[in-house]
């Protein structure tokens, strides 16, 4: 009876003690606040006869998209419509068929690789779910050792093309230039 009564006072902790403490959406708001961190979070069922590690890829997967969706995002949306109508019409009666179709996609993506993006899963008896966070000072870090870079190569390439310009080359500077624009 004693047995069954301390698995019975701590089941509920071990129980709880399985799932981490960013599966609690309270907890994840708390310690990940918006204000310093992106981050994207994903669940999902795992599907019948699919693997668990295919599972916590997908569901990975999703909770990176929807960090890094929140910092910078492309969406390109194609929408097609047709409609025809085709009458047939004599003395007696008018007959009239319409065909109509609609398509829509809609495409997400994103172009950041972000170095410092952490990303965690779990799995809840069939549920998988993930978390995705990164700091937005890291972001701001790596964005700026980025831009900085990239403006360093651009002003090389300025002076080479400035030198070609000066020596009369004007033709190889301009096919220099055209892909800085």
């Amino acid at each position: 009876m004693k047995k069954f009564f301390i698995l019975y006072v701590f089941l509920p902790s071990l129980m709880m003690a399985q799932a981490p403490d960013w599966y609690n959406a309270d907890y994840r708001s708390m310690k990940y606040p918006s204000e310093t961190y992106f981050s994207g979070y994903a669940v999902r069922d795992i599907q019948s006869k699919e693997d668990v590690g295919e599972a916590m890829n997908k569901v990975k997967d999703a909770a990176r998209v929807q960090a890094v969706s929140s910092i910078q995002i492309h969406v390109e949306n194609v929408t097609k419509d047709e409609r025809m109508s085709q009458s047939v019409q004599d003395m007696k009666n008018f007959d009239e068929q319409i065909f109509e179709s609609f398509y829509t996609a809609t495409t997400t993506s994103t172009d950041l690789k972000l170095n410092n993006l952490h990303v965690e899963a779990c799995q809840d008896g069939n549920i998988v779910a993930a978390f995705a966070y990164v700091k937005k000072s890291d972001i701001i870090r790596q964005l700026d050792k980025s831009i900085t870079g990239n403006l360093s190569k651009i002003e090389l390439q300025l002076d080479n093309i400035d030198e070609l310009v000066a020596q009369g080359q004007k033709i190889e500077a301009r096919t220099k230039l055209k892909p800085l624009a």
